[in-house]
């Protein structure tokens, strides 16, 4: 969409833009960005103000870039990445408005942090059995109480740490690497029955099963 700053509408549109929003290209010509969004975005703040603002920021020749929910004709909302840039134009001041819809991607990114929220907390309720994560450098991403019974170190030492620096004996670093390294390339669950030896924080040997 292209909003001529000055006259305080929107100037020209593409067929997308009709259909996100439900309106004709008469009724859309008639709209400003304001018109176009609830009265208050989700954090709080009046649309009016804040779109006020990234608008004077665009005429002033930024190109900024922000998430906004815009309000379709229904009433539906709809989460909107925005990218303003001013248009070159020697009569007018207008500004171009790239909207992408991120109602796809926020339901993904929801979906992924209460799967999350859902495997921390049933390993957290496990009081027998140690369970870790790891990243692609070895890293260790998880840490549940049941390891910090296990190896001696709290989740806030292990964290962070690679697995072979730790918790791993020196004979046995390579092939602790080799074992993390296959589990994480192979990016998905399985079920193993490995026995390694690891060490607990003050040098005991644990043979354990993973």
């Amino acid at each position: 969409v292209v909003f001529d700053v000055e006259a305080g509408h929107l100037v020209e549109f593409n067929g997308k833009a009709c259909t996100m929003f439900g309106l004709t290209p008469a009724q859309l010509l008639a709209r400003n960005p304001v018109d176009l969004s609830p009265e208050r975005q989700p954090d709080g703040r009046l649309s009016h103000d804040v779109a006020r603002a990234y608008i004077e920021r665009a005429a002033a020749g930024e190109e900024p870039v922000c998430e906004w929910v815009h309000e379709a004709n229904d009433g539906r909302q709809i989460p909107c990445e925005v990218h303003l840039v001013r248009l070159p134009d020697p009569s007018r001041m207008l500004v171009r408005g790239s909207l992408v819809d991120i109602s796809a991607r926020q339901r993904a990114e929801r979906a992924l942090r209460d799967s999350e929220q859902r495997f921390r907390s049933l390993v957290e309720d496990i009081e027998t059995i140690a369970v870790q994560g790891y990243d692609r450098h070895r890293r260790i991403t998880f840490w549940n109480h049941a390891s910090e019974d296990l190896y001696g170190y709290p989740a806030s030492e292990a964290l962070g740490q690679r697995v072979e620096d730790l918790i791993v004996p020196d004979h046995m670093r390579d092939a602790v690497a080799a074992t993390v390294d296959r589990w994480v390339a192979d990016g998905k669950v399985s079920v193993t029955s490995e026995q390694l030896v690891l060490k607990h924080r003050d040098g005991t040997p644990l043979p354990v099963f993973s």
